[in-house]
């Protein structure tokens, strides 16, 4: 799914979505994501996030953060001084 944040054209366009598949119990586990590209450099993005979140190491220099949502996020820097944040997080049936 396509998203815009904000009204004006020049607000950033992400995307997200939902994949899941079912269990050995008959329900459904998923893991959904969001990928949502920022002008903002990755090291402030990451200081927003450590505030109430934390570190929870890197992969290749990529930093892998869990947000106070409990949402698993990955900083990607552009060229330039942006940043793509991508978020994921698993969903189990109970």
């Amino acid at each position: 799914m396509g998203q815009r944040f904000g009204q004006s054209a020049a607000t950033p366009v992400g995307v997200s979505g939902v994949v899941s598949a079912p269990s050995s119990d008959g329900k459904c586990d998923a893991v959904g994501f969001q990928i949502l590209p920022t002008t903002s450099a990755c090291s402030d993005v990451q200081a927003q996030v450590l505030d109430k979140g934390e570190l929870l190491g890197d992969m290749a220099g990529v930093p892998i953060l869990r947000n106070s949502q409990n949402i698993r996020v990955m900083l990607l820097p552009t060229a330039g001084n942006g940043c793509v944040i991508v978020g994921m997080n698993s969903y189990y049936s109970e």
